[in-house]
Formats: C-alpha cells, structure tokens, sequence
C-alpha cells in the first residue's frame, strides 16, 4: 500500500515537474518570442529610418540641382575670357561670373553675341539715344571725355591702353563702322575693349553696334585665378 502511494506520489511529483518545465519553457519562448518582436521591430525601424534618410538626401539633392540649373538658365553662368581684349582689366583665361538680368548701363563689362566673331567680354561706352565721338585717341559720349582710369582701381595706367584710334588689329585693318560723331540707335548699346590696340570692338563693322538682344549679361565678378579675385 505505502508503494502505491510512493509511486502515486512519485508520479505526482513528476507531473508537477513537468507541468513547472512546461510552464518555464512556456514562459521562456514567450520571453524569447518578444524579444524576437523587439529585435525585428528595432531592425524594421532601423531600415525604416535609413530608407527616409536616404529619400531625403535624395529629394534634396535633386532640389538643389533644380534650383542650380534654374539658376544658370535665367540668373547667372559662367565664361572664360578669350584673348587680350579687356587688359589690364580682365586678362586671357579668366574665368568669371555674369548675371543675365540686366540692364545696359555705361561703364558695365558685358558678354555680347556676335555672328562673325562670336561671344565678346567688353565695355559699355554708350547706350541708346547717346552720342559717341572718337578724336585725338580719346573718347566723347555726348560731348564729355571719358575718364577711363576710373575701370581699374588702384592701377595708374598709361594712355596706350585707352587709346581710342586704331589703324589696325593684328593684320586685320581697321574698318570703321562710323563716321564720328555718331548716335547709338534704340535698344542698342556701343562697346569697346579696355586694351584699344587690341580690341575688335564697335568701332569695327565686323561689331558695330550690339543689339540688346545681344547681351548675354554683365560681368559681376573674377573668380579665377582666385587671387586675383574681384568684384565688377
């Protein structure tokens, strides 16, 4: 009898056991099961995290791009000088900054289209209704002597660069496009190069006068060489 009720109790004391077991491997794949949820959930929220920031970068880099290319089609580009035209104001190679919202104003260093000679850096002398003299190697716009040091600051220069009559330009020879005085015409502007020796400018017919439609933009800045950046 006392057996019997050993093993009774032995098999009570197993099942109890057990049950326990049960119940703590129950509990502990119900811990290791959230756990499992925690983890996928923060990795989930990681990707998560990663993909928005990489959209981000993404939407603002395109905007940024936008913003670039508007700016250049409409507001501001980029040229590089060609040739000795503009000296000592702007030299072969410089590279500068222009704004094509602009309006023609004398004394401006502009970027003018031409059909023959192409994209021109040079000076506005006279706008529309303005009239242009050129006598001794000086310049008049209404009767008054430009003062021409005033383009380059804190340089003396010497009157070879001003000059205004040229007989030639290299060995092309100088074909006037005006008998002087002369008045610029409506929606029209008369450039010449600082360096007048070395300028193919308005006084030549291969220029002449530049319609406005013509400007590309004024000069704002020289960024290159950087240390001999400056503003215009």
């Amino acid at each position: 009898m006392n057996d019997k009720n050993n093993e009774i109790e032995n098999n009570t004391a197993e099942n109890t056991a057990n049950e326990n077991n049960e119940t703590e491997n129950n509990e502990v794949s119900e811990v290791t099961s959230e756990n499992n949820k925690d983890e996928n959930a923060v990795l989930e929220k990681k990707k998560k995290d990663f993909f928005n920031d990489v959209t981000d970068v993404i939407e603002t880099v395109i905007t940024f791009l936008l913003i670039f290319l508007l700016i250049r089609a409409y507001v501001f580009d980029q040229a590089i000088v060609d040739g000795r035209s503009m000296l000592p104001t702007l030299k072969d190679k410089d590279k500068v900054i222009y704004s094509k919202v602009y309006l023609p104003d004398n004394g401006d260093i502009v970027i003018v289209d031409n059909d023959v000679l192409g994209p021109l850096v040079k000076r506005v002398i006279a706008t529309e209704g303005q009239e242009i003299d050129i006598k001794d190697g000086c310049v008049y716009v209404d009767g008054e002597m430009l003062d021409e040091q005033i383009y380059v600051e804190g340089e003396k220069l010497t009157a070879d660069y001003f000059v205004s009559s040229a007989t030639s330009i290299g060995s092309s020879p100088f074909i006037a496009a005006n008998e002087y005085p002369v008045k610029v015409p409506e929606n029209c502007i008369f450039v010449m190069g600082d360096n007048r020796h070395q300028s193919t400018d308005s006084r030549f017919k291969d220029v002449g006068f530049v319609s406005e439609e013509d400007i590309f933009g004024r000069v704002l800045l020289r960024y290159s060489p950087f240390s001999e950046f400056a503003f215009f």
